[in-house]
Parts: C-alpha cells; sequence; structure tokens
C-alpha cells in the first residue's frame, strides 16, 4: 500500500491523493484514489459553491491494469524456433538461420519438438503467411497454428520496415521487436511416435508453425537473399565471422531480453515463458 500511494501522489498535480483501495489479483490491479487538499483532509474544498453552502467535495478516481504475459498481438511476421530460445537470459548474440537456408536443419541449430522422441525441430526463425500489404500479423496463441513460408525469400511488405530498422541501428540506437515463438513446424522430417504435425490444421505435409509464446528480441544486424538486403552492426558482423558464415547463410542477429513492454494492440493473459511481459490500463 506504501508503493501505491507513492505512486498516487506522484500521478496528482499537487501531490497530494489519498488511496482508497489497491487490490493486485491474477494479472489485474484496481485502484482507487481520493482527491486531498494540502492539509490532509481527504476532499476537494471549494470555492465558487460556498455561496450556496457547499464547502467541499468527495471526487475519486478508479483505474484498472492488466499485466503478464502477451496471448496475441500484431507482429512483423517473424516466428523464431524455441531451439534458440534463451528463457533463462544466459546466451548472448545469437545467430537465427532462415528456413530453408541449410543451416536450420543443422544440429548446432535443431532440437527435439513435440511430446514424442526422434522429431527434430528445425532452429531459426521462419516468415509467416499473411496474404496482406503490410509487413504485419496478428498471432493468437488461442488459435497457435499460422501458415508459414518455409522458403529463403524475403517478405517483399517488409522492406520499408527493415529500412527504418538500419537507419535505426545506424544511429546507435536499439531495435526491440515481439515475435512469436514456435515449438512445432511442419512438416517435419520424420520421427518416431506420435507425429507432432498431425494436429496441424495445414495436414502433416503443409506448411505451418505452432505458436507457443512471445519473446523479445533485440535484432542487431541481418543477411537475406531473394530482395532483402544485409546489414550488420560491428558485433554482428564479429559473429558471422567467428562463425563463419557464407554468402548462403542467410538469417538474422540479435539476442533474447527480459522487457516489460507496452504494445500496441497487444492482449494480455499468455505465457511468460520467455519473459515477454507487457502492462496497461485496461479500465
Amino acid at each position: 500500500m506504501a508503493a501505491a500511494t507513492g505512486l498516487a501522489n506522484d500521478n496528482a498535480l499537487d501531490a497530494h491523493s489519498n488511496l482508497v483501495s489497491a487490490t493486485v489479483g491474477a494479472g489485474v490491479v484496481n485502484v482507487t484514489t481520493q482527491a486531498q487538499d494540502p492539509a490532509g483532509n481527504n476532499h476537494f474544498s471549494l470555492v465558487f459553491a460556498r455561496a450556496l453552502g457547499i464547502n467541499t467535495s468527495d471526487i475519486q478516481a478508479s483505474a484498472q491494469a492488466r499485466f503478464g504475459g502477451f496471448s496475441a498481438a500484431n507482429v512483423v511476421p517473424l516466428a523464431f524456433s524455441k531451439c534458440e530460445s534463451d528463457p533463462g537470459f544466459t546466451k548472448n548474440l545469437q545467430f537465427f538461420p532462415s528456413h530453408g537456408s541449410g543451416l536450420d536443419d543443422d544440429p548446432g541449430y535443431e532440437c527435439k519438438q513435440g511430446p514424442s522422441s526422434g522429431w527434430e525441430l528445425s532452429g531459426g526463425f521462419g516468415w509467416i503467411k499473411h496474404g496482406t500489404t503490410n509487413c504485419t500479423v496478428l498471432v493468437d496463441i488461442a488459435a497457435p497454428w499460422v501458415s508459414a513460408d518455409t522458403g529463403q525469400d524475403f517478405d517483399g511488405t517488409c522492406t520499408s520496415v527493415f529500412a527504418g530498422w538500419k537507419a535505426t541501428l545506424s544511429a546507435g540506437k536499439t531495435v526491440e521487436i515481439l515475435v512469436p515463438i514456435f515449438d512445432i513446424a511442419c512438416p517435419d522430417s520424420g520421427g518416431t511416435g506420435t507425429d507432432p504435425c498431425s494436429a496441424s490444421p495445414y495436414g502433416k505435409n503443409g506448411k505451418g508453425f505452432h505458436i507457443e509464446a512471445f519473446a523479445q528480441i533485440s535484432l542487431r544486424g541481418w543477411h537475406f537473399s531473394g530482395g532483402g538486403d544485409t546489414y550488420y552492426t560491428p558485433e554482428a558482423s564479429a559473429l558471422s565471422s567467428s562463425l563463419k558464415l557464407k554468402n548462403p547463410d542467410t538469417g538474422l542477429f540479435g539476442r533474447f531480453i527480459k522487457k516489460v513492454s507496452l504494445e500496441e494492440a497487444a492482449v494480455m493473459g499468455g505465457p511468460t515463458t520467455y519473459g515477454a511481459t507487457g502492462a496497461g490500463l485496461s479500465k
């Protein structure tokens, strides 16, 4: 309550406010405050109304905020593999190979997918099909399957977005984006036990991702083909050299970050597996 009282006072123009109530539930905070005069009286002193015999007024205000993991958001049409995910934030800068580049199926990037053993999950990232002229797609983990474009070609609708990111990074600033994380990628290369792709609405041989949660990534560079360009920050260039990446090895450079975000068009109530959390007014 002491912390809430301090915040309520900070939010008042005269730094005087009475905290009537503050409750914290599952992902929800409800707060009610009351006007307070400089003498500590919990009312607002009136001037002109005194001529009518009304000296004070009780003024209260209530608000509600939601917080927690994201369950849905409008995002750039990129989906990242859980193989490279970093829920403990112990990894530094990483290279995320494009699906279709060959490196995504390299043992250094792939991992096991689904509940069955023997089914490999490609690493890196893939493009999400969205069928619009904008570089954005709504992803909702309540309807977790999204159609995938598993080729290497750059999504042409994102040209201006990446150009803006390049300008931002070149100016020494950061580019931090919210991205969906997939735990199943279809079609797969076979295995034993139940095929994780058997539940895909696109069929076992259809191209799709099953989205598990959201994460936040700080981008540091990229190398694309099929219409995309190449941009490296100095640290991305150094990592590319140390990994001995070649021209066909397309992908993104970045690191997972833990940050509370205020994302536009985002819905709370999802898992916090990868640290992507948000907060915003709901009432």
